[in-house]
């Protein structure tokens, strides 16, 4: 459990120091300067581990498309959280990604995950309902907050489903490529050259470009290789209390009770996934784990 357990210490971070860095620029430039620092990043460990490309066009397309769905699933979370959704709110809805990847993939459910993506919508629902009734966010933070859950969930059943074949760091490659091209589009159609380069922006910076964008994206793809998409991504059920801890530390933003309700029915609901599939990814991880003893882990073709 090490390495999920720092991915999910990572990967709760990301909105924090998001939210720190737009304090300092537009989110549109700063999005660009992250993505094309990270692809830089990963261009120089292609450079020198030299992996498997894509051999066909098709799969460097669909490559290429997971890519800037990933840009697009950026754009919407940098622009709800700029639009004042607080990192514990905004974790708690892309918390329901699991569930959401489970009803797209149409895998074969068990009652009790049934039940736990009823719990999960409804912990959802009363998560957003309340948000918006009560002020802390706009109507408009909330639209992106959604379009982003929707966005992450595409890219990483694209991911799993026609990209797993190829080396991590050639995927990344690509799709940052990809996705960077694509912010920076929008950047120079809607974003400012607003940017105070104070020591926060640059931390900021720094922490998304590298450590969430490179080193929890490592982590993601490394477990995602190894089971259902839908139970790897169960791990995301222990973001949105962690989040929400580094947000209260980090900015004093405090949870009304029927958020953090809502925050406990989505995470019931994903627990439940979890249960479901756990003992099954034990057994094919520890299989997994015999294979792949050499080289860089490439995911099985589906």
């Amino acid at each position: 459990m090490l390495i999920p357990s720092i991915f999910i210490v990572l990967w709760s971070s990301g909105a924090i120091f998001v939210e720190n860095g737009l304090k300092y620029s537009d989110p549109f430039i700063f999005l660009s300067l992250r993505l094309w620092l990270a692809w830089s990043v990963v261009g120089l460990i292609l450079f020198f581990t030299r992996p498997e490309f894509p051999k066909s066009f098709q799969q460097l397309s669909w490559m290429s498309l997971t890519g800037m769905t990933q840009g697009l699933y950026s754009v919407f979370f940098f622009v709800a959280l700029y639009e004042g959704i607080s990192p514990g709110i905004l974790a708690i809805i892309l918390g329901m990604q699991p569930l959401l990847t489970l009803l797209v993939m149409r895998e074969a459910m068990r009652p009790l995950q049934m039940v736990g993506i009823l719990l999960g919508f409804i912990g959802l629902a009363l998560t957003v309902i309340n948000t918006v009734m009560t002020g802390v966010t706009s109507v408009w933070g909330i639209i992106n907050a959604l379009l982003s859950l929707g966005a992450i969930t595409l890219s990483t059943i694209w991911q799993k489903k026609y990209c797993s074949s190829i080396s991590l760091t050639a995927n990344l490659f690509i799709q940052y490529l990809a996705s960077s091209i694509l912010v920076t589009l929008i950047y120079a159609a809607f974003g400012n050259r607003h940017v105070d380069w104070r020591p926060g922006f640059i931390v900021s910076l720094l922490w998304v470009a590298l450590v969430i964008s490179i080193a929890a994206i490592y982590l993601f793809y490394h477990l995602l290789k190894r089971g259902k998409a839908a139970n790897v991504t169960s791990y995301l059920y222990c973001v949105p209390p962690v989040t929400a801890v580094m947000d209260y530390l980090m900015f004093k933003h405090v949870l009304s009770l029927t958020t953090v309700f809502g925050m406990m029915l989505v995470i019931m609901g994903l627990a439940l996934i979890h249960y479901k599939h756990y003992g099954r990814f034990s057994s094919q991880q520890k299989t997994t784990d015999k294979r792949n003893t050499k080289g860089e882990p490439k995911c099985p073709n589906n």
